[in-house]
């Protein structure tokens, strides 16, 4: 109990950082399901079963159901939580929280024949776990993070479009690549081509050099 009280004081350290959620405002709804969803996991951890994580926060992200939040929203919402000083499990639920948010964000723009590309600078700060247990996705551009973003195993389901996870500048720099014969590639191709990135030069050379990297890959840049 001494613990998970002292970690339930870490967690009411939490606070948007520069950001000031307006009164019902789709990032207050993230908010208020992120601090649910630590709250529990700090209760739960002494009967973590493999896939907790994502068993924990993905169930919950469908009370956002009528929440229309969009990557301007996710990206509020992420740099409300940098340098979170979190305890490892904890830790690990916030990141799998923001990948659940990212997957559903995917699904919706999916169903309105949309991508869903995304791109997160976090400008030096500490975010681990960031994207932890992530399903559903297309492309994701992670740069300047302090911490390790990408970890665990979300499903074992075989994604029918093409998923890019790029971390670029972060402690763990790494590409992985899924499903690259999808008809979806070259878009991801050419948006990688045209982002707006501090690395332009590096995302340059590794669009020059893709080709070598068709079908499932892992590997650090």
């Amino acid at each position: 109990m001494i613990q998970t009280n002292l970690a339930l004081k870490k967690l009411q350290g939490i606070k948007p950082k520069g950001i000031k959620p307006r009164s019902n405002s789709n990032l207050e709804h993230l908010l208020d399901l992120r601090d649910e969803i630590l709250y529990r996991t700090l209760f739960l951890h002494s009967t973590k079963q493999p896939g907790f994580y994502y068993e924990l926060a993905t169930p919950m992200v469908i009370r956002l159901e009528n929440v229309d939040y969009d990557e301007t929203d996710l990206r509020d919402f992420l740099s409300a939580n940098l340098n979170n000083n979190l305890p490892k499990i904890a830790s690990r639920a916030l990141g799998n929280l923001t990948g659940a948010l990212l997957s559903l964000l995917t699904i919706r723009n999916h169903k309105k024949n949309k991508p869903c590309y995304f791109h997160f600078d976090g400008k030096g700060n500490y975010f681990n776990n960031l994207f932890y247990c992530m399903g559903q996705h297309d492309i994701v551009v992670v740069e300047n993070i302090k911490g390790k973003p990408f970890g665990g195993i979300a499903t074992k389901d075989s994604p029918k479009n093409c998923m890019f996870q790029i971390a670029i500048g972060c402690d763990a720099n790494l590409i992985n690549i899924e499903n690259a014969y999808s008809d979806t590639y070259f878009d991801i191709v050419n948006y990688l081509k045209n982002i707006d990135s501090v690395h332009q030069d590096k995302l340059y050379e590794l669009v020059s050099s893709i080709h070598r990297f068709r079908g499932k890959q892992r590997f650090k840049l």
